[in-house]
C-alpha cells in the first residue's frame, strides 16, 4: 500500500520553496510595499477621527416594586383569579428592554438640539432646516445598491424611528447576570454629545416607567376602594387593604424625584485615550497589504510594463524605414 502522506508532505515542502523563492526574489518589492503601507498607515492615523468609549452604569433601585406585584399575586390566589402580573415583571427588567425601544426615543426626538448633535451632516444651521447629507460616496453606494435591487428608504429627516436604528447600532447594553449591574456604552467622535444621549437615554425611559406606574397603581388604588365597599369577608377584606398599602407605597416612590428603576452607579465616564483608529493594528495591516500590492506588482505587473514596451519597440522599427 502507498503511504499518501509521503506525498502530501513532498507537496508542502514544494509550496514552501516556492514561497521562500518569491520572498527572497521580490524581497525588495516587498520591503518598499510594506514601507508604502505603513507611511500611509501613519498619514491615516493622523488624519482620522478620534473615537471615544462613552459609559454610563447603572444599578436596579432598591425599591422595584416586587413585593407589590407579589402582594397581587397574594389577592389574585384569594380570590380564585389568575394574575398575569404575579410573575417577575422587574421594573429593571422594562427598563433594559426599553432602552433600544421606540419608547425612549419618542421622548428623545423632542430635544431638537439633541437631535441636531446626533445628526450634524443632515441640519444646516444658515436655514435651520433639515436636508439629505450630500456625499458623493453615499449617493453612489445607493446607486450601486439600487442597481442590485435591494430595498432603499427614501430619505426623511431625523425622527424617532431613525433615532431608534440609530440607538440600536451604536449603543450597547452589558449586563452582569448575577449583580445585575448594567453598563451602557457608546463609541462617539463627540464625548460631550455621547454622554448627553445615554444621561437622556437613561431618563426618558426611567420617566416613562414611572409615569405608567404612577397611573396604574392610582386605578388599582381606586379599584380597591370600590371593591372595600362591597366585600364583607374578612379575609378578602385584608388581602384588599394589603395590596392597597403595597400600590401607595408604590406610588409615594413614583412621585418621587429618585431614580424608580435604574440608578445611575456614578457620572458617565469617557475613554482617557481614543479607542480608535487602532494605531498598531493600522501599522500591521498597512505594512500586510503593502507587501501583498508590491509582490504582486513585482510579479505580474512589472513583466506585463516591460512586455508592452518591448511590442511597442518592436513595432516602431518596423515602422521606420
Amino acid at each position: 500500500m502507498v503511504d499518501k502522506s509521503l506525498y502530501a508532505s513532498a507537496d508542502t515542502a514544494e509550496v514552501w520553496r516556492m514561497v521562500l523563492e518569491f520572498l527572497v526574489r521580490y524581497r525588495r518589492a516587498l520591503l518598499v510595499g510594506a514601507a508604502a503601507g505603513l507611511l500611509v498607515a501613519t498619514i491615516y492615523a493622523h488624519l482620522a477621527a478620534r473615537v471615544y468609549d462613552v459609559a454610563l452604569t447603572v444599578t436596579p433601585t432598591a425599591q422595584n416594586g416586587t413585593s407589590s406585584l407579589k402582594s397581587l399575586g397574594n389577592l389574585g390566589s384569594a380570590l380564585g383569579i389568575a394574575n398575569p402580573l404575579a410573575s417577575r415583571n422587574d421594573p429593571f427588567d422594562y427598563y433594559l428592554a426599553g432602552l433600544t425601544s421606540r419608547v425612549a426615543t419618542e421622548r428623545l426626538v423632542r430635544d431638537q438640539d439633541l437631535m441636531h448633535a446626533l445628526f450634524p451632516k443632515e441640519w444646516s444651521q444658515d436655514t435651520r432646516s433639515w436636508h439629505p447629507p450630500h456625499s458623493p460616496m453615499r449617493t453612489a453606494a445607493r446607486s450601486v445598491a439600487e442597481l442590485l435591487g435591494f430595498p432603499l428608504r427614501s430619505w426623511t429627516p431625523p425622527d424617532a424611528a431613525r433615532l431608534q436604528d440609530y440607538v440600536k447600532k451604536n449603543v450597547s447594553v452589558d449586563t452582569d447576570k448575577k449583580t445585575r449591574i448594567t453598563r451602557i456604552s457608546i463609541r462617539s467622535e463627540h464625548p460631550e454629545t455621547a454622554i448627553r444621549l445615554l444621561t437622556d437615554l437613561h431618563n426618558a425611559i426611567d420617566g416613562y416607567l414611572r409615569d405608567r406606574t404612577m397611573v396604574r397603581a392610582t386605578n388599582y388604588i381606586d379599584y380597591i376602594n370600590r371593591e372595600l365597599n362591597k366585600v364583607t369577608i374578612a379575609e378578602y377584606r385584608q388581602a384588599l387593604i394589603d395590596t392597597a398599602s403595597e400600590q401607595e407605597k408604590l406610588r409615594m416612590a413614583a412621585s418621587s424625584n429618585l431614580p424608580f428603576a435604574a440608578e445611575p452607579f456614578g457620572n458617565s465616564e469617557v475613554s482617557t485615550k481614543p479607542v480608535a483608529p487602532n494605531v498598531p493594528l493600522l501599522w500591521v495591516l498597512g505594512a500586510f497589504l503593502g507587501a501583498v500590492i508590491g509582490g504582486v506588482w513585482a510579479r505580474f505587473g512589472v513583466p506585463m510594463v516591460f512586455a508592452r514596451r518591448r511590442n511597442q519597440a518592436s513595432v516602431r522599427q518596423m515602422v521606420e524605414p
